[in-house]
Order: structure tokens, then C-alpha cells, then sequence
């Protein structure tokens, strides 16, 4: 049996084994001490005589060790702190790595950036703002991440568990789930545009080594009933098993066994999906590869939302998605009683979202800011839109442009 995500978006934090020097393990275990410089606590971690891969990975070795994720996202704001507390978010994990790597004169970088978190976040502009680094050594970039390589949260937990996936990732690895602002951070022969990266397929560590090609479908969102999986690939692969969740669904799924047809190195599985609606798919292998996607049913239409309290933001942001996506006034004329609209076309930008909604499908983020002006801001796509409060609900006032 697999669990969903959507209730374990185990924040991927991981790691690799690195050097397992003496001077490390001996500073993991005086933890109560506390350093007045970074530097001091620098020359106490690596030896004179190291080589610049040792003092790396010993540097590697002791952030992953002793680092941990703080939960309440309060941060350490200056490397020091985060060396002295154990603890910080990801912009101190990627500070303290470039901190320690510029004593070392190592070239290091911060990269900033978007993350997906679970195959749940195909196809939605869901990212949560993150903080890696890139290394340079030897004329070669090599990519870190050492907050998702020191554990995972889980709840309201962090959980300590190494993972070597995120350290010295490669870039053709890294971009399912790391989007950098940056493009040139992808280190990708050919970069990829951010709605690439949104709609792409979901997979894990162990799927991205098989160095699969022909991969088919390449978008990971499928509107189909019928469901086939194409790749190729040197590894042998002789079963698979479909995991799936309908939309909104959590919990654990039993896999159905799916037969695997082999053409020489061309792989492939086949599944129809006899019940209209939205569907999360992970299969898996044996080799513990997995990949997924959504696949939506041409019968699927999205249900019209109920709001019976105009205070409710997270009804109000998926009612207005739907406004958006089918035009409809009355829902509009329904939210705002007092509108001067009298078609949602009128509203400024409205169109131009409801061009960019094409690819919706019901679900979206209800993240929502506040303004100093006390306003609601939502985003749609390349768009905010802006509600203000009056009588204890939300009406609607403007769109404006992200940017």
C-alpha cells in the first residue's frame, strides 16, 4: 500500500554521505557550545591540512548532521546564529554553506527559487519559495541542497533522516522539483520555462537514474481515459503497480498490478480508467522508480462551488477560479450584490485570466496575503486579484498584474 502526499508533503529534505571526518564528529557532539565568529567555529571544523574536497564534504557532513529544519520558520538571519542555535530555514542553511565555502575558498552560490512538493502540485502554481547552492570546483558546477538533505517535516515535526539525493544532485534531477529564478542555475543544456516545470510529470530519485528516453506522456497532466506509459531504458523492469487517488482523496491506496510490455529496451504499461473525474497516478516499479501524473476524464466537468459565507476565503479563491474560468456573472453577481458590472468580461485583466485558466481543472492554491491596507490578495496565474472587506465579507475590487 502507498499513502497520498497530500497529507505527507514530506518537505523532501535530504542528504549524501560525506566525509565522516574525526573533527566533525567530534564538534556534532559538543553541541552546547556556542562560537563568537563563524570563523572560529570554521577552523575548529576543518582540519589545515585538508584537501578541498575534504574540507567540503566535512562541511556538508556537519550542516546535515546538525542543522535542523525549525519549524516555527523563524530564522536565524546571519550564519553565526544558525551555527549557535542548530537550527533554520533554508535561506540560513544556504548562508551557512556559502559562509563556510567562502572561508574555504570555495566557490559557492546561493540560488533562489521555487519547489514542487508533491505530484499533488502538477499542473498548480503551488511553489513555495526555497534557498540552494551551487558549488564550483574545478570548473565544475555542482548542486546542494542542504536543507531538504537533512531530514523531512512531517506534521509539525522534523524528522532527521539523511538522503543523498539532494547533494551534488544532477541538474536533469534536481529541475522536477527545483525551479531556480534564475535560469542559468538550471545547468541544463537547454533550459525549461516555468509552466514546463509545472506541468511536467512527478518522479522520484530512483525513476531519474534510469536515464529513461522517449518518455511518453512528457506532460504530466493526461486528459484521457486511457492511460499509456511509454519509455525507454538499459534497466530491466518486470512490474509495475498503480497507485491512484481521486482528487481530494488522502489516505492509503492498494496498487493494482499492471502487466509491463517489453520491445527490447521500450517499456510500457497500459490502464483505463473506467470513472469520470480527476485522478492522481504514481506508478511504481520494481526497482522503487516511480512516476506520476494526473489524468483527467473527458466526462470531468468542474462542480460549480458552494459559498454561503462570504468570509470564507478558501471557498471565495476557488469560487472565483471558477468565475473566471466559465465567465459566470451570476456566481459574480451573487458575491457582489452591489457590483457595477454587469458582465465579467468588463472587469479589467478578467479575460486574460480566463485565457490563462485553459489548462484548469478544479483544484488550485488558496494561499492568500494581506495588504497594508488591509485588503485581500489571491493569485491567479500571472494575476492578483484584490478583495476588500466590508460588513464581515469579502467583495471583490480589482485585478492587477503580478508584476
Amino acid at each position: 500500500m502507498m499513502r497520498n502526499p497530500i497529507k505527507t508533503i514530506s518537505l523532501l529534505l535530504t542528504m549524501l554521505f560525506c566525509y565522516n571526518g574525526l573533527i566533525a564528529g567530534k564538534l556534532a557532539k559538543d553541541s552546547l557550545k556556542e562560537y563568537q565568529t563563524v570563523e572560529e567555529f570554521y577552523h575548529e571544523l576543518v582540519a589545515a591540512d585538508f584537501e578541498k574536497d575534504q574540507t567540503l564534504n566535512t562541511i556538508i557532513d556537519w550542516i546535515v548532521e546538525n542543522i535542523e529544519y525549525d519549524i516555527t520558520y523563524q530564522p536565524s538571519y546571519v550564519p553565526l546564529n544558525t551555527i549557535n542555535r542548530r537550527k533554520g530555514v533554508c535561506q540560513d542553511y544556504a548562508e551557512l554553506f556559502k559562509a563556510l565555502c567562502d572561508l574555504a575558498m570555495i566557490e559557492c552560490y546561493i540560488v533562489s527559487g521555487k519547489v514542487r512538493l508533491a505530484p499533488q502540485d502538477i499542473g498548480i502554481e503551488r511553489y513555495a519559495g526555497h534557498a540552494w547552492n551551487v558549488v564550483k570546483i574545478d570548473n565544475n558546477y555542482q548542486i546542494y541542497d542542504l536543507t531538504w538533505a537533512s531530514g523531512s517535516l512531517s506534521g509539525n515535526k522534523f524528522i532527521k533522516k539523511r538522503n543523498n539525493q539532494y547533494l551534488n544532485a544532477t541538474p536533469e534531477m534536481l529541475i522536477n522539483s527545483h525551479y531556480p529564478e534564475d535560469s542559468k542555475w538550471q545547468l541544463l543544456d537547454s533550459v525549461i520555462s516555468l509552466q514546463q516545470f509545472v506541468y511536467q510529470p512527478y518522479s522520484n530519485h530512483a525513476f531519474n537514474n534510469l536515464g529513461c528516453s522517449k518518455l511518453s506522456p512528457e506532460k504530466g497532466i493526461v486528459r484521457s481515459r486511457k492511460f499509456y506509459l511509454e519509455f525507454e531504458t538499459d534497466t530491466i523492469i518486470n512490474s509495475c503497480h498503480l497507485f491512484k487517488w481521486r482528487q481530494g482523496e488522502s489516505g492509503f491506496a492498494t496498487g493494482i498490478k499492471l502487466p509491463v510490455k517489453k520491445e527490447g529496451n521500450k517499456y510500457s504499461v497500459t490502464y483505463r480508467q473506467s470513472e469520470d473525474g480527476i485522478y492522481s497516478y504514481t506508478f511504481s516499479f520494481n526497482n522503487g522508480a516511480q512516476i506520476s501524473y494526473k489524468l483527467i476524464t473527458p466526462g470531468y466537468f468542474v462542480s460549480k462551488p458552494v459559498v454561503t459565507n462570504r468570509s470564507d476565503l478558501t471557498r471565495l479563491i476557488n469560487a472565483y477560479n471558477y468565475i473566471f474560468f466559465y465567465n459566470d456573472y451570476k456566481l459574480f453577481k451573487k458575491l457582489n450584490p452591489n457590483t457595477e458590472f454587469c458582465t465579467v468580461g468588463e472587469i479589467k485583466y478578467a479575460s486574460a485570466i480566463t485565457k490563462s485558466l485553459e489548462n484548469w481543472y478544479g483544484e488550485n492554491p488558496t494561499c492568500y496575503g494581506r495588504s497594508m491596507w488591509d485588503e485581500i490578495i489571491f493569485p491567479i496565474k500571472e494575476y492578483e486579484v484584490v478583495l476588500e472587506e466590508k460588513e464581515n465579507s469579502y467583495i471583490f475590487k480589482y485585478i492587477k498584474k503580478k508584476y
